[in-house]
């Protein structure tokens, strides 16, 4: 894949590494809401353990909206 990969970069005169586009793939995915679980299994890894280090920075959005859905289910019940 990466001869593959290299010329279609070089053929479309763009500068980037299979490992940025990695990189900007999981970014993406996890700024969008896809949860962890699902970016590591896309990547190929095993264990979402990975991804956690490199990319807890991005989950800080996912944990406020999931706070906030909660709230709004909670808020819902009876006193």
């Amino acid at each position: 894949m990466s001869v593959t990969f290299r010329t279609f970069v070089r053929s479309h005169g763009l500068d980037c590494t299979y490992q940025a586009l990695r990189h900007t793939s999981a970014s993406l995915m996890l700024a969008s809401g896809t949860d962890i679980r699902t970016v590591a299994g896309r990547l190929g890894h095993a264990s979402p353990t990975t991804n956690l280090a490199t990319y807890s920075h991005l989950l800080g959005q996912a944990d406020r909206d999931a706070a906030e859905r909660l709230d709004a289910l909670l808020s819902r019940c009876p006193a």
